[in-house]
């Protein structure tokens, strides 16, 4: 089949997003796509091969990236390093003997690669007695932890030659090599490519045109699947998902392509992971339509579900899988632009995803605005006086007497009363009340109210203005931090294991109490972190302490790029709504 994209079954867009990030930004800020093969590292390859369209002309650089080395003062259990304990065997080094073969009568109690010397041993070992257990030796045993990394000095960016072809790269790996010398934690994996601001490089969004922070959720996916006979409740399950025939997956980075393996998620909700999901169903390579589970951004599926709230009182999981099942084996989709409506999303669907200048809004976040929030902000009231109802407008001079009736004669709208005129603008978009009051005085004092009915109408994805909707919790988790936090937890529970095992083999009178002293595991809580996040938007503007006006005028002027990839998925969700309802229409979906 070849390297094959699945994207999001909600909005079109892949989740093999990359970004290119720019001189000054730290290395979490680039990544690449999943096209890209694993052992180049997390970031864009700047060799000379990869990046051609980039030069001296465009301004981009290339700089070393190195990788953590394994190279550990002891041994390796799950990532974490141990001293040895005693008896301990370590295959394919010789600076180690077993017991039988060891030249000395005393088996060593610890050691490293430098063995510890006899009066180290006796130290260790000296105050011990039969009756109590050594302090010395529990103190070592609590002390041991992972080494530190040792830090790599400054980063140095190199301006892209092209003309020196590959002697430009093999001077840069030779200028590099001192600073990874043995005794470094480092090694070089390979040549970072870092955008300048006419960078032509496609695989990756420029740095320059989208912060990191605009990104986070574009890679992320999330999957409706189809339970099992053994399915049973957990404690997170949402509301709709006790009665559905389907539930959410856990969250993944980086879909895999279709010819490599099944996506990866964590937590495994459910027992679900690395199974089936994809956006077509093929007959020779699927059983049945249960097996293939649906996925998508999960911020995507949460403008579905206050779609579905909106306009129906409740979340339509039962329709959005029947459209699902009923369009599924169509794999002329992408072709036809079903998923999204969106031009600029059909042109960069190629085989692997165009990152082209001017549309990085598709890679925005659409529920997590930072820029939004101060615009919010600045426009509630801070006056007791304030009033909806007061005009956004400052009053024009006064008529001489004489002036006002030749006005009135030419303007008939002033002889409507205020009501009447204000029922006529309900009617008009925002250019036409513009036009309408620079033709008539009558429509100069309008109230800040009116912008509240435009906004309604005109940019009915700005739910702030109208609804109070806490975004899902899976919207706010970030698929590495959970698997770091997983990760953590198990090298912690590897590490204590070792510890125990070394107390209940050398002391064992000592072992219930070591146990009680023993902290419990504290990570970061992805999570309890995400539900803060999520807690901290969606919260609906006062009414009656808006000024709608000034709030629609700076939503107007700031152009923001999370809003207008969440007005472009709100009409592809609306859509796909659509599609359910006329479908439910023709008998296709049965409730």
């Amino acid at each position: 089949m070849g390297y094959s994209e699945v994207v999001c079954h909600l909005c079109g867009v892949s989740f093999s997003i990359a970004r290119i990030r720019c001189v000054g930004e730290p290395k979490e800020a680039a990544w690449q796509s999943s096209n890209e093969v694993a052992s180049e590292g997390t970031f864009v390859s700047g060799e000379m091969a990869s990046s051609r369209a980039c030069s001296s002309g465009t301004g981009c650089c290339v700089t070393m990236r190195s990788e953590r080395r394994e190279h550990w003062e002891g041994v390796w259990v799950k990532d974490v390093a141990f001293a040895f304990g005693e008896g301990y065997v370590e295959e394919e080094d010789g600076d180690y003997e077993d017991e039988e073969g060891s030249e000395d009568d005393e088996p060593l109690e610890y050691g490293s690669r430098d063995e510890l010397s006899d009066m180290e041993i006796h130290e260790l070992s000296g105050n011990c007695d039969e009756e109590s257990p050594c302090e010395d030796y529990l103190t070592l045993l609590r002390a041991l932890m992972p080494l530190e990394v040792k830090p790599l000095g400054q980063e140095m960016f190199y301006l892209i030659d092209n003309s020196a072809g590959l002697l430009f790269e093999s001077s840069i790996w030779e200028r590099e090599k001192s600073k990874f010398g043995p005794e470094q934690e480092f090694s070089p994996v390979g040549l970072e490519h870092i955008a300048s601001a006419t960078c032509l490089d496609d695989r990756g969004y420029n740095g320059h045109n989208i912060c990191a922070s605009e990104m986070k959720g574009c890679t992320t996916y999330q999957c409706l699947a189809f339970k099992k006979h053994h399915w049973t409740p957990e404690s997170d399950d949402q509301v709709w998902e006790g009665t559905s025939e389907v539930f959410l997956t856990g969250v993944g980075d980086m879909f895999p392509s279709r010819d490599m393996e099944c996506p990866t998620v964590w937590p495994k909700r459910h027992g679900w992971d690395q199974e089936e999901a994809d956006t077509y169903y093929f007959p020779q390579r699927h059983n049945s339509q249960r097996d293939v589970a649906m996925p998508f951004h999960p911020a995507c599926f949460d403008i579905f579900t206050r779609l579905s709230l909106h306009h129906l009182g409740r979340i339509d999981i039962h329709g959005l899988i029947s459209w699902r099942n009923i369009q599924f084996s169509d794999v002329d989709i992408m072709e036809r632009g079903v998923f999204s409506s969106d031009p600029n999303v059909k042109s960069a669907a190629q085989q692997f995803w165009a990152h082209r200048t001017g549309d990085e809004y598709l890679a925005a976040n659409p529920l997590y605005i930072p820029g939004l929030i101060p615009i919010l902000e600045s426009a509630v009231a801070t006056d007791s006086s304030f009033s909806p109802r007061s005009s956004a407008f400052a009053p024009l001079p006064s008529q001489p007497l004489d002036q006002r009736g030749k006005t009135a004669k030419k303007d008939p709208f002033l002889t409507l009363p205020q009501e009447m005129r204000e029922h006529v603008v309900d009617y008009l978009d925002s250019k036409e009340i513009a036009a309408l009051r620079l033709a008539s005085r009558a429509f100069h004092d309008l109230p800040m109210s009116l912008w509240y009915t435009l906004l309604r109408r005109e940019m009915p994805w700005l739910w702030e203005v109208y609804s109070e909707h806490t975004p899902n919790l899976w919207t706010a988790v970030e698929a590495v931090d959970l698997k770091r936090e997983i990760k953590e937890r198990e090298e912690y529970e590897n590490y204590k294991a070792v510890r125990r095992h070394i107390v209940k083999e050398e002391i064992p009178e000592a072992l219930e109490e070591w146990e009680k002293q023993q902290p419990k595991f504290v990570g970061m809580d992805a999570k309890e972190k995400a539900q803060r996040r999520a807690e901290s938007v969606g919260r609906m503007l006062g009414r009656e302490y808006t000024n709608w006006h000034l709030l629609y005028k700076e939503i107007k002027k700031a152009k923001l790029k999370w809003l207008r990839n969440r007005k472009r998925i709100w009409g592809d969700v609306g859509s796909i709504l659509d599609q359910i309802s006329r479908l439910r229409k023709e008998e296709m979906i049965v409730d």
